[in-house]
């Protein structure tokens, strides 16, 4: 069992908290080191991890599902990478 990656927050860096969690995730989910249906960190736990304010980490998760990167589930559960579908075949039955 591999560890799960690590997000780190540069404090000196003049791109904001937010937005380097989400490049960070985001490159996670673009070299598939997360797949989809994974779950990312409740929101809490990883600002908690992080030292931010929990706003920071929502923000960052927020941008994520507005770029379709991940999906939410409604009722708290974190949200994850969508999956991608099959294409159908030209008959429209499923491989």
């Amino acid at each position: 069992m591999t560890a799960p990656p690590t997000l780190t927050i540069d404090t000196a860096s003049p791109v904001p908290p937010y937005e380097q969690i989400r490049a960070q995730l985001a490159q996670l989910i673009q070299h598939q080191v997360l797949a989809p249906g994974d779950r990312l960190p409740p929101v809490r736990q990883l600002a908690g991890d992080l030292g931010l304010a929990v706003g920071t980490v929502a923000r960052a998760y927020r941008e994520l599902e507005l770029s379709g990167q991940v999906r939410s589930r409604r009722g708290g559960a974190p949200p994850s990478p969508p999956r991608r579908r099959r294409a159908r075949p030209p008959n429209g039955h499923i491989c």
